[in-house]
């Protein structure tokens, strides 16, 4: 990427959705750093959603393990960890198209709200889909929010410098 003569070859700019503003926010990436696989990050958000018990649960009784039992429990730990990650990865995409569709269809009735006098179904219906929208962006600002407080320093209220 090149600015006014200066060559960035990191840098990678985005054009982020404009869903509350009629601004394009752009997201400008300066670095990649590869440091190996992140560590297993827990989300509060989780606890939230429909069937992440029964997925914990499911892990920690269904597993068979043979060995010393600090060995098994090590074993079990790591089982109960890669579950959970399975399952968020399997469910994001559903979350988002869920997401995509609600939002769909509330445009939909919005557009035939112009057009005419809705009916009490369909005010209903928008209604929910609108609850339903709001549950799931809360759910996705949750993340964010704890994505990014895990990464402050809490000395400086500012974000961690990778090299001192």
């Amino acid at each position: 990427m090149c600015f006014s003569g200066l060559t960035i070859p990191t840098a990678s700019v985005m054009a982020l959705p404009r869903e509350h503003s009629d601004h394009t926010p752009i997201f400008l990436r300066t670095s990649y750093l590869d440091f190996g696989a992140s560590p297993f990050r827990f989300f509060n958000s989780w606890m939230q959603r429909e069937d992440f018990d029964s997925i914990v649960k499911n892990s920690w009784s269904n597993f068979n393990g043979m060995g010393a039992p600090d060995r098994v429990l090590s074993d079990r730990l790591k089982d109960v960890k890669l579950k959970p990650k399975e399952w968020r990865r399997q469910n994001l995409d559903k979350e988002q198209q869920e997401l995509t569709d609600l939002r769909n269809k509330v445009n939909a009735i919005e557009l035939e709200a112009e057009v005419r006098n809705l009916s009490d179904t369909e005010i209903s219906d928008r209604r929910n889909n609108k609850q339903k929208i709001l549950h799931l962006e809360g759910l996705i600002k949750t993340d964010l929010i704890q994505k990014n407080q895990s990464q402050m320093d809490p000395r400086r209220g500012r974000k961690h410098k990778i090299f001192p």
